[in-house]
């Protein structure tokens, strides 16, 4: 793990409590399941938030319904935790494709959960992908900007004035999860791209890091 800052980030984690949040189930397949692995070795506590139920999968059109398609796909999300030993979290079954913010009444009941994490894990700011983008706009009013750090599998959002480092993409680990995720069949394609294209590093950046 390199890091451009004046902590490791491994000093940055330790003994903290980290609360990651993700947009739909398998968010985590591509980005802060190869960061958390490394981390995890050294956190106090970390507990996951998954927004929305991702029911309009481009597979959707394969199930009865999109509400069936939900239930699988959280019932995924279960089983991906599992796997990465992640004991702790919640999962907010929002609709997908959001217009707005998400519910007030949604983020009041996860308030105390963010007010008592040391580091908030959010979707890169700058992903336009609708759900993605409205899941880190409204967790953003939740945390002081100091305490977020932002992922993406792309350095396209990072610059000389952002504090960054970067995980390798572990292959191994991606297709553990993968293998998860089989209402995601459709993404094979998708899924070597991936790899192909963003198999070297995973990047975490925060703005404002001492």
């Amino acid at each position: 793990m390199s890091f451009y800052s004046k902590k490791s980030p491994l000093e940055i984690f330790e003994g903290k409590n980290i609360v990651i949040v993700t947009a739909h189930p398998d968010d985590e397949v591509f980005c802060i399941a190869h960061v958390l692995k490394e981390i995890q070795t050294v956190t106090k506590n970390i507990s996951w938030i998954n927004t929305t139920l991702g029911q309009n999968s481009i597979d959707s059109k394969y199930f009865e319904s999109s509400n069936q398609t939900g239930i699988i796909r959280e019932s995924e999300f279960i089983e991906s935790m599992e796997k990465l030993k992640v004991d702790k979290y919640l999962h907010l079954k929002i609709p997908s494709y959001l217009s707005s913010e998400l519910p007030v009444e949604t983020m009041s009941k996860i308030q105390r959960e963010i007010d008592n994490c040391d580091y908030l894990f959010l979707i890169d700011k700058n992903d336009q992908h609708p759900d993605h983008y409205f899941t880190t706009k409204s967790f953003e009013k939740l945390k002081n900007k100091n305490q977020i750090f932002y992922y993406n599998v792309q350095k396209v959002t990072l610059n000389k004035k952002l504090n960054y480092f970067y995980s390798s993409f572990n292959e191994q680990l991606f297709e553990q999860l993968i293998g998860v995720y089989k209402s995601q069949s459709h993404m094979e394609v998708s899924f070597d791209s991936y790899k192909k294209v963003f198999s070297k590093k995973v990047f975490i950046y925060n703005e404002n890091i001492n």
